[in-house]
């Protein structure tokens, strides 16, 4: 494979525009939020935690990895809400059906069925494995199940989508995403390269939603989330 060079940059500003001779694509197409997990800074979040034993903590590894450590609990969660340092649920995200949207994350969890988790954009809940999000996108898994699903929550009525036969396996990274065409009208939900349509038609909560990453126990053994990286984006 060749590498195609464009030594004048690259850009999909309009002509004319104030970012038509920026030689990147225009930085403010999209809203985003990335954390790849170099770092962790408690004050960014909102932690949640069933039992005060559990732990949230950069881990050891290549590009920056962060560990979400349950205790021993039947039911037990260990969730983080975005806060942006100011004390409580910042939401930074809202959707819109003229506007193309992104929610993905790379992670692991310990134990393909017994570990339950959801990871996304959600309202402010201090619950969201138990009773998933009212309003939300997000990827989600109960404890029964080594199938992961993409939600869309509106007003507690969930359209969800589970892609046939594609599971994940213990202790190994995997892709999931949720994906927004303004065009098409449609959400695609993602597990690694497999892909399923949910229902034509769907909307989106109106609600204003925060990234969000939680783990929980299907049974009464400590469980592992570590995360890779969280990207949420929206056109603006």
């Amino acid at each position: 494979m060749t590498t195609t060079r464009f030594p004048a940059g690259v850009t999909n500003a309009q002509v004319g525009s104030m970012f038509q001779d920026l030689q990147r694509t225009r930085p403010t197409t999209y809203f985003e939020y990335f954390n790849d997990f170099s770092t962790y800074t408690a004050a960014d979040w909102v932690v949640t935690e069933t039992d005060s034993g559990a732990t949230q903590a950069v881990a050891a590894g290549a590009s920056g990895l962060l560990a979400l450590q349950n205790t021993g609990g039947a039911s037990d969660i260990n969730s983080l809400q975005f806060a942006g340092g100011t004390g409580s649920v910042r939401p930074l995200f809202q959707y819109s059906s003229s506007k193309d949207m992104f929610v993905g994350a790379r992670f692991k969890v310990d134990d393909a069925t017994l570990a339950s988790f959801t990871v996304g954009l959600a309202v402010a809940d201090t619950s969201p494995i138990a009773s998933l999000p009212a309003n939300g996108v997000f990827i989600s898994k109960t404890g029964a199940t080594a199938n992961p699903s993409g939600y869309v929550a509106i007003s507690s009525a969930n359209v969800t989508g589970t892609i046939t036969g594609a599971s994940i396996t213990a202790d190994t990274f995997f892709e999931v995403a949720m994906v927004y065409t303004a065009d098409l009208g449609v959400w695609r939900f993602y597990l690694n390269d497999s892909a399923v349509q949910l229902t034509a038609g769907t909307l989106g909560p109106s609600a204003l939603l925060a990234p969000t990453i939680a783990v929980g126990n299907g049974d009464a053994n400590a469980r592992l989330l570590t995360i890779d990286w969280i990207y949420c984006a929206s056109a603006r």
